[in-house]
Formats: C-alpha cells, structure tokens, sequence
C-alpha cells in the first residue's frame, strides 16, 4: 500500500512518512502499489460465462448491449434485472462472452431495449402465443407438426439442461419450407 497528501503531493510507503501532512490535517489518500494489485488479481479466478447461477442468488446470461458484451442479471432473492459489465465473487471473478467468442448469433439489445423488455414481466403463455403466431404466419404444415417446432424453439433456450434432445429431421419436396423452420428457430 502507499500513501499521498491531497495537499502537498508527498509519497509515502508507510503513514508514518507523511506524519508532518497529518499535523497539518492534510487529506491522505491510500492506494494499492502495483504489487498490491497483482497480489490480489492473482488470487481471483478469471472466468467467462454464457449464462447459469451464480452463488444461489443469480441468474445471469451474456448478451450484447450497445455493442458491447454486458451481463443481464435477475436476482432470486430481490426478483430484479440490472445489467453488469463482470460480476466479482469472493474467489471468482465472472465476464460476459465477447461477440467473438460465442459459437452463435449473441443476444444482441439496446439500452432502450433492454428498459422496455424489462418494464413489466411477461408470462409464460404470452411467449408461447407469440412464438405460435410467428409459426403459424411463415410455416404451412399440420397443427400437430407446429406444436412441434414451437417445442423446438422453446428447447433451443435450456438444451444445456436437458441430458438427452433429439434432432429435428425434416424432410420435404424443393421449396416445402424445410428451412423456413430453421430459420424461423433462429
């Protein structure tokens, strides 16, 4: 640690060197050195996260914000939804992915976005109408087959939960809309 008068800029590695700023009643500042900082940077672990819990009492998933990678967090036990730039935990230090880094199309949201999505809570049902709308407006098919696909697109959220999915194998003529679901999932 190091120490420095707000007043005369004196330096010291102990308090005791800047003993005639403290008559005075000058401010003094403390500052890690740099061996404090590497000091303590090495005992945290550094992680990258896509999304799960952390600690029992957060949820946090990466998403790109204003084009930067940001984590959406809801609290379990408070029941809100902030936005942090890294999350720091006793012995763990937690980053969001970069847009680099995702093998996948990341979240990718506006501030303004991100205000309005989480200005009321939305239920379960809502999604899954919204999703069956947007099935029913680009996919011709039996009622039972769009149950299925809405299924599907509802996986593609918690497959890393899941030990055992199976595979969606469409099958169809030229231009039957094989990759209109595909590209309806995405």
């Amino acid at each position: 640690m190091r120490y420095q008068c707000a007043s005369c800029d004196r330096e010291g590695k102990t308090i005791e060197e800047l003993s005639h700023c403290i008559e005075l009643r000058h401010e003094i500042i403390d500052y890690p050195d740099e061996n404090d900082i590497r000091d303590n940077n090495s005992k945290k672990q550094k992680n990258s996260k896509v999304k799960g819990f952390i600690n029992d009492e957060l949820y946090v998933e990466s998403v790109i914000i204003d084009g930067e990678p940001k984590f959406l967090v809801k609290g379990l036990l408070s029941n809100t939804i902030t936005i942090k730039e890294r999350i720091e935990t006793e012995d763990t230090t937690y980053r969001p992915l970069e847009k680099n880094e995702c093998g996948y199309f990341p979240y990718n949201f506006t501030s303004d976005e991100i205000q309005e999505l989480t200005k009321k809570p939305i239920g379960t049902e809502q999604i899954l109408d919204e999703i069956k709308e947007q099935i029913d407006k680009y996919i011709v098919a039996r009622e039972i087959d769009k149950h299925l696909i809405l299924g599907n697109i509802l996986l593609t959220y918690s497959q890393e939960w899941i030990h055992t999915i199976h595979f969606l194998f469409l099958v169809g003529e030229t231009e039957s809309g094989k990759s209109t679901v595909l590209h309806l999932g995405r």
